[in-house]
């Protein structure tokens, strides 16, 4: 007989049926939470490695960007330009850290963002680093109009209407930002839909709605409860919904397990009895 079993007995005897149905439903309560954070991290388990979500968790949408992209700008009289891969991940913990030009709850921690090199005869083919880069992009007004236009037509969110950095204008008229012209995202809209399933899974075991996908604020916090719950073994599920059980909500006794004639397994239904179980637990 388990503490709690234990527990129940003590008070059943003490006619106090009411109670004991409340400690057997808080540790029911209790024992569902335990089985929550184990699949919880299971399911991430299987997707992530010391913090970082692994590759499998990239949705080909995203993954397929720079060569995609680079067929696209080639069909459309630009063959010289190349794209390649700069990343589309990136390890939760030095996403939260943020930066200057970094978000805290980046779509790259959950693999739902890539960000490009952009190759041009005008870079001489080699990746000066992003500051460089971007000014000689910017300079190519042509290709910017092309890299918009995919986005547009591929339904992707770009950096370079992110309002951050210098804005200028394009031939078309349409305004853009430069400090993000590399990065490309899901669009929040279709995050849910994107986004892996074991990633989903771990979400919905710790009572992590789909809401929070769509703010940064939110994917922070999905950020810090993932961590939390892989390195602190005694994490608690902070979003859970409680029973509210009060004068005005009373137990549904018709519920309760137990008969008028309840009797005790190992002891008699008498004081000296019931204090014996109770020092046992």
């Amino acid at each position: 007989m388990n503490n709690v079993k234990k527990l129940e007995k003590i008070l059943i005897g003490f006619n106090l049926k009411e109670e004991a149905y409340y400690i057997s439903k808080l540790a029911q309560s209790e024992l569902d939470e335990k089985n929550r954070i184990e699949q919880a991290k299971q399911a991430l388990s299987s997707v992530m490695s010391a913090g970082t979500f692994m590759r499998s968790v990239v949705p080909e949408k995203i993954a397929r960007i720079p060569s995609h992209l680079t067929s696209f700008c080639s069909s459309n009289g630009r063959g010289d330009v190349r794209f390649t891969s700069n990343g589309e991940l990136r390890n939760l913990t030095e996403t939260l850290k943020g930066g200057a030009a970094r978000d805290p709850g980046s779509y790259h921690a959950l693999g739902l963002a890539h960000d490009l090199i952009i190759l041009t005869p005008k870079n001489n083919n080699k990746y000066p680093g992003i500051g460089e880069n971007t000014e000689i992009i910017k300079k190519d007004p042509e290709l910017v109009e092309l890299i918009s236009k995919y986005a547009e037509e591929n339904n992707l969110t770009w950096g370079g209407k992110f309002k951050r950095g210098n804005s200028f204008k394009l031939p078309s008229g349409q305004q853009v930002f430069d400090m993000e012209l590399h990065h490309f995202e899901i669009p929040k809209s279709e995050a849910v839909q994107y986004i892996n399933a074991n990633i989903k899974k771990a979400m919905e075991l710790l009572y992590l709605g789909d809401d929070l996908l769509m703010s940064s604020a939110g994917r922070q916090k999905i950020y810090r409860t993932f961590l939390s719950v892989m390195n602190n073994s005694d994490y608690k599920i902070e979003n859970k919904k409680e029973e509210v059980i009060d004068d005005k909500n009373e137990f549904d006794l018709s519920e309760q397990p137990y008969d008028e004639e309840e009797t005790f397994d190992e002891y008699e239904s008498s004081q000296e009895g019931l204090i014996k179980l109770l020092q046992s637990i």
